[in-house]
């Protein structure tokens, strides 16, 4: 008996995201460039309870106390892949990585930002952009001494969102903590002289965020989840 597979029209046409390869209840059906035999089958006894994905999420933490354990290059190509499951416009699947765990360039790119905040601070309405002890301190206060940084960035502005998401939540799973580093977008969005080429981010690229990513220091523990506000939500 032939294999069941799609019809050439409609390969012509396939995203390739694989949803009719993991639909297929006999494990009999592969696309042009997904094979059945690289598809892992969801097991059921790893699914999770509504309680236990709640529990999952509003359990994550920004964290901004790392030890000083360096990520070894395995478990952030780990990190990473988990999050290439990150859903993307079309199945594009174009979202990018840099990951920067050299600590003199770390050390280099707070010092670049650092020197670039604290005269922002001296314009005027700038006065909150930095706490005041904060000024002219050798406390690393934009990466928190995390150490790594990991930039994802393409095309679309909100495919690269949504995979630093899953890196965020998948970190959380794998026991590493993670935090966006806001002072780092802000001074790369203002166009901070030769902070994009410290980076390695493309000249060219306007879509990037970056996070700082870490062993949480355990010093620091959590043991509540705090609530958020009520969502504002219009049924239509």
């Amino acid at each position: 008996m032939e294999s069941p597979a799609l019809s050439p029209q409609a390969d012509d046409y396939c995203f390739h995201c694989g949803q009719c390869v993991s639909a297929c209840p006999t494990g009999a059906l592969s696309s042009s460039d997904i094979d059945i035999k690289d598809c892992k089958e969801i097991a059921d006894d790893l699914k999770i309870t509504a309680e236990q994905a709640l529990q999952f999420v509003r359990s994550r933490r920004s964290i901004r106390n790392f030890t000083k354990e360096k990520i070894d290059q395995k478990t952030m190509y780990e990190l990473i892949r988990n999050a290439s499951y990150a859903p993307t416009g079309g199945n594009f699947q174009g979202v990018k990585w840099i990951v920067i765990d050299d600590q003199e360039k770390i050390k280099r790119i707070s010092d670049m930002i650092k020197g670039f905040l604290e005269e922002m601070v001296k314009l005027p309405g700038n006065e909150v952009l930095l706490p005041a002890n904060s000024i002219g301190s050798s406390d690393d206060y934009v990466f928190w001494d995390a150490p790594a940084v990991v930039i994802a960035y393409c095309d679309n502005p909100i495919d690269y969102r949504i995979a630093l998401t899953y890196l965020d939540l998948c970190a959380h799973g794998m026991g590493l903590g993670v935090c966006w580093a806001g002072y780092f977008n802000f001074a790369l969005r203002a166009d901070h002289p030769g902070l994009k080429e410290a980076a390695g981010i493309p000249a060219d690229c306007e879509n990037y965020y970056p996070a700082m990513v870490g062993h949480p220091d355990e010093r620091v523990k959590y043991y509540r989840m705090p609530p958020r506000k009520e969502p504002k939500i219009r049924f239509i």
